[in-house]
């Protein structure tokens, strides 16, 4: 079992590591769901994802948005900028740019997003097929559905503790864009 906690920040960093957590997930601002939360700067990312590997854990970047064709290759091209330390997963919704990740960067592992929705052995299946490290599986899940996927597969599979508190299937939202034009999907979740 890991223990994985929200993190955008040096205190949130210190926090996770003084909780004992063995893993935390942030991101930037343009390319993550959580867009209206506390995200990194580059530099900021750079020292905490040195803080955290000194302390025996691991980051994953959360690029859980779902992307246009033209941003994928500007995050491409923003993770091949010498001055980044490459994370330990990306966490992802987009099939696309996991497709592309896979292709660019073989070495760090892929874990899709909840919002991809995964809840059921053919989303498992077809994920293994993309050499998906993890799924993130859909906060809607039951506590029996997720015991027979776990019997069904050796997939890593993640579940959130805390669930949903959105009416829509997993944050694949366009009702926030619907009364104020802001959608989950570009991490502007109301």
């Amino acid at each position: 079992m890991e223990i994985l906690s929200p993190a955008g920040n040096i205190n949130l960093i210190n926090s996770a590591i003084k909780a004992k957590s063995n893993a935390v997930y942030g991101g930037f601002k343009l390319w993550n769901a959580r867009n209206n939360a506390i995200n990194f700067t580059l530099d900021e990312y750079n020292i905490a994802i040195t803080k955290i590997h000194n302390n025996n854990m691991k980051f994953y970047l959360t690029l859980n948005n779902l992307v246009l064709d033209e941003e994928i290759n500007q995050i491409v091209m923003f993770l091949k900028n010498e001055r980044l330390i490459l994370p330990d997963a990306f966490i992802v919704a987009d099939l696309g740019l996991a497709i592309k990740l896979k292709e660019e960067f073989p070495n760090v592992a892929l874990h899709i997003s909840t919002r991809f929705g995964t809840h059921n052995i053919e989303d498992i299946k077809f994920l293994e097929e993309l050499q998906v490290d993890r799924a993130i599986l859909a906060r809607e899940m039951t506590l029996e559905e997720l015991k027979k996927l776990r019997k069904e597969t050796n997939m890593e599979l993640e579940c959130f503790v805390w669930g949903s508190q959105c009416l829509s299937f997993s944050g694949l939202c366009f009702f926030g864009s619907l009364i104020n034009g802001g959608t989950g999907n570009r991490g502007k979740c109301i």
